[in-house]
């Protein structure tokens, strides 16, 4: 995912702490006062084309960046508008706690 609330029950090592609830927890550990953070999120995303269009839980193999945005990155507007298509499906992985979306074989 783009921007994890959490890690994935499958990160191991390093990629455990690549997730906003470590970093925020890490600078408040380090003595950083909490009334001076600010968490930002991320209005890019990635598009990614599914091996299997069959396949769409999260972490499934991809075969190539995806066609919706430029070379796999995608802006807001190609986003929004990604979303709006009536064929897109919208999933909440609860793990991490992050939104994705896929249409056949593109997914976001």
């Amino acid at each position: 995912p783009n921007a994890p609330l959490y890690p994935a029950v499958t990160d191991q090592g390093y990629f455990k702490s690549l997730n906003a609830n470590w970093s925020v927890n890490y600078y408040l550990y380090k003595g950083i006062p909490a009334n001076k953070l600010l968490l930002g999120l991320p209005t890019y995303g990635h598009s990614y084309t599914l091996v299997n269009p069959d396949s769409t839980d999260y972490g499934m193999p991809a075969a190539d960046v995806g066609r919706i945005g430029n070379q796999g990155f995608v802006d807001y507007i190609d986003t929004v508008a990604f979303l709006r298509d009536p064929d897109t499906i919208q999933i909440f992985d609860k793990n991490t706690s992050v939104p994705y979306a896929y249409k056949s074989k593109n997914m976001m």
